[in-house]
Parts: structure tokens; sequence; C-alpha cells
């Protein structure tokens, strides 16, 4: 028996389901017959939603971002005091640079940085605006004291999303983030 559905939750099964295998058998090695096959449908029906895996794969990468900037966006407008809502947004970044790694991992092996860097841009755009707020705060508050405060986040964000901290304590990380800042604590 056919089962239809809504396109809406077909579209959201072959992302989930392209987000699965390529953390299993990477990008390169992923078909787009293996992700119909996952989920029990044509290789056609997949052409009607994507016109091909590079697609799906901007499909995942925005799903990535998405939950992240709702994250960062709902932590920049807590309750908590700045330094915790800073520490806990930086945090957020490395997690989601980290499990992108996990699912796009190979694309570095097959010679396709840009494409790990087009991720961050993406993320970057997506939650720049609470990191401005958040910075613009530090500052009022007296809290960030170094010359070019924009600049610095962005900097700092985009080394983040390119860094392996697996070798750091957090501690550590957040010492970096304070320094770079000129935040004394």
């Amino acid at each position: 028996m056919r089962i239809t559905k809504k396109p809406v939750e077909r579209r959201a099964e072959i992302v989930d389901a392209a987000r699965e295998l390529f953390a299993i058998q990477g990008f390169v090695k992923t078909t787009v017959n293996d992700i119909a096959q996952h989920i029990g449908i044509a290789k056609g029906l997949f052409y009607y939603y994507f016109k091909n895996k590079d697609e799906v794969m901007a499909a995942v990468i925005d799903d990535y971002v998405s939950l992240t900037a709702q994250k960062v966006h709902r932590i920049a407008g807590g309750e908590e005091d700045f330094l915790t809502r800073l520490t806990e947004i930086v945090f957020t970044i490395i997690d989601m640079s980290s499990d992108a790694e996990t699912v796009f991992a190979e694309l570095k092996k097959a010679d396709r940085y840009m494409f790990h860097q087009s991720i961050l841009e993406h993320a970057y755009q997506s939650f720049s605006g609470s990191l401005r707020d958040m910075i613009n705060e530090g500052v009022e508050q007296g809290i960030i004291r170094c010359q070019n405060p924009l600049l610095t986040c962005e900097i700092l964000f985009y080394g983040f999303g390119m860094t392996d901290f697996t070798h750091m304590e957090k501690k550590q990380i957040v010492q970096v983030i304070q320094e770079a800042l000129c935040i004394s604590g």
C-alpha cells in the first residue's frame, strides 16, 4: 500500500534521511538512491523535492543553522548574567560546528573546504544580530573593553567554527574569549 504524505512531511523525511546517511557514510559516498531506499521512496520522488544531493545537503545545513540560531536567540534574550549567556552562546556555536563536522567530515578531505566555510557564513548571517546585541550589551555594561568588539566577535565566531576544541577544557576556552574581548574575571 502506497503511503501518501504531505509535501512538507516528505521533504523533512528526505532531509532527515540524508542527514543520517551523511553522518554514517559521509556526503561523498551517499547517493540519491541510498537516501530514497533508506525511507522507501522512488528515486524520482527525491528529484521532485531536490534537484541533486548538493541541494539536500543545503537543506541539512539550513536545519542545523536554524536550530542553532533559535538557541542563540533564546540564550541572548535570557535572564542570566552577561558572561553566562556569552559562554552559553560560544559553546552552542562550538557544538553546532562539531555536529556539522561529524555529518560533513569528509568534505575537507574531498577538497570541499569552501562548503564548510559556507556553513559558517550562513550561520553567522542567521544569528549575527543576537551576537551584535550581546556584544553591545557587554560594552555598555563595561564588561567588554576591546578596541573593536564587533570585529573581534566576528573573528572569534569564524575561529571557533574552524577550530577543534576537543583538546581544550571549557575553562580554557572561556579564558580565550575573555582575553580576546579584554574581559577581566
